[in-house]
């Protein structure tokens, strides 16, 4: 009667909750003496390690549009700012 009524997907939630249960404890746990920047290092070094290690798996190349798309993005970002005055 278990095996009936268990499913795998209930696993993907359970574990989610639990992670974010464990980053809330870790996270109160160490406020207590750092600072709040602290738990944001952390959890963008955390963040970026797990991309790392998932991301070359799911590795789609950029395509001839979406190339200048990225450029756009980046000068309107990056360079516009510099010259706040001027209409480039």
């Amino acid at each position: 009667m278990l095996a009936e009524s268990f499913d795998r997907n209930f696993l993907l939630p359970l574990a989610a909750a639990s992670m974010f249960a464990i980053y809330v404890i870790t996270t109160r746990l160490g406020s207590r003496e750092d600072p709040a920047m602290t738990s944001f290092f952390y959890t963008g070094v955390v963040g970026a390690a797990a991309i790392s290690l998932v991301g070359p798996f799911f590795w789609a190349t950029l395509s001839a549009p979406d190339w200048g798309w990225n450029a756009a993005a980046l000068y309107h970002r990056h360079v516009e700012p510099l010259f706040p005055d001027s209409r480039l």
